[in-house]
C-alpha cells in the first residue's frame, strides 16, 4: 500500500547546543544550527515533507514575566539564542509547511540535562534552588 504524503514527516532535532561555548565558536553554532536548519528545509520543501523542527527558548531575551507565546517578539541574547532564532526564520521561508516546537533543556540519555543534573545533585545535604521559569 502507497502511503499517503500526509502521513509522514521530518523531525529535525539535530542541533549544536553546547550554549556557553557557542561564543567562542560561533562559527560552528551558525552552521549547525542555521546552515543545517535550512538545508533540513530545503530538502523537505524539495521532497513535499512537512517539518517539526526543535528550537528553544534562548530566542527570546528572558524578561517577560509571564510565560511567552509564539507570537512574541523574539531577542536572543547570546551566540546561541541568535543562531536557532536564524535557523527557525530560515525554516519559515524555505517551507510552508512546518512546526517549529520551542523547548529548553531536553533529556536523553547522552548529554547534560535538567533530569540528569538533579538526579546528581539530589543526594547532597544542601537544599537545591532551582529556577521555576
Amino acid at each position: 500500500m502507497r502511503r499517503d504524503p500526509l502521513h509522514r514527516f521530518l523531525l529535525n532535532l539535530a542541533a549544536y547546543t553546547a550554549v556557553d561555548r557557542a561564543e567562542s565558536e560561533p562559527e560552528v553554532a551558525w552552521a549547525v544550527n542555521y546552515a543545517g536548519a535550512a538545508h533540513v528545509a530545503a530538502a523537505c520543501e524539495e521532497s513535499a515533507t512537512p517539518l517539526i523542527h526543535l528550537s528553544t527558548d534562548y530566542v527570546f531575551d528572558g524578561r517577560k514575566t509571564e510565560a511567552y507565546l509564539e507570537d512574541d517578539p523574539v531577542g536572543p541574547l547570546n551566540v546561541y539564542g541568535r543562531t536557532k532564532e536564524a535557523g527557525e526564520r530560515a525554516v519559515r521561508a524555505a517551507l510552508a509547511r512546518h512546526v517549529i516546537v520551542r523547548t529548553a533543556w531536553v533529556f536523553g540519555a547522552y548529554g547534560a540535562n535538567f533530569v540528569k543534573t538533579i538526579l546528581r545533585l539530589e543526594p547532597s545535604d544542601r537544599s537545591l534552588r532551582i529556577v521555576a521559569d
